[in-house]
């Protein structure tokens, strides 16, 4: 199968949890039961989710009527953003879904008004480049040791899209 056969769908979610329940909360059909939080953690969710809710973009990735990613977008002001956590389930990989979820996830935010987008992925990441060149990200530059991965210093790429 190539990129040009492949169609996904993005599936609006709200965040949850990025460090445990995503996977689970995405694969899940229903809407989360708040019961299942406890109470403490319950305000300390619904605080979060606040925060979010009002920032930040996440799709889940639909191939085939099945989650197989999500894909985030964390607006700055109107009309610029960036996106961040693309994630693959990897028995998925390599079949154009990235691409496709990037193409409709741009094509949606076009729609409501941004114009200019960013990316910063590790500089070691070369699968992701080929999708945001794919997008039409180009490199603006370089940032060196801009985060840590393992406790050593990690390079990114700062990758830029506009409209034209």
């Amino acid at each position: 199968m190539t990129a040009a056969q492949v169609s996904v769908t993005l599936r609006p979610r709200f965040p949850l949890d990025m460090s445990g329940r995503l996977w689970e909360w995405l694969n899940n059909p229903r809407e989360p039961n708040f019961d299942d939080f406890g109470a403490e953690s319950l305000a300390e969710f619904m605080m979060e989710l606040g925060r979010r809710v009002t920032r930040e973009k996440t799709w889940a990735i639909m191939f085939d009527g099945e989650v197989v990613g999500y894909l985030a977008f964390a607006p700055s002001n109107p009309v610029f953003g960036q996106f961040h956590g693309l994630v693959i389930n990897p028995e998925f990989r390599r079949l154009g879904i990235g691409t496709e979820a990037f193409r409709e996830a741009l094509a949606l935010l076009l729609d409501q008004g941004f114009k200019s987008f960013m990316v910063m992925p590790f500089a070691d990441n070369t699968r992701i480049f080929r999708i945001l060149e794919n997008v039409g990200f180009r490199e603006a530059g370089r940032i060196l040791h801009a985060s840590e991965r393992d406790g050593e210093p990690v390079n990114v790429r700062l990758m830029t899209r506009g409209v034209d």
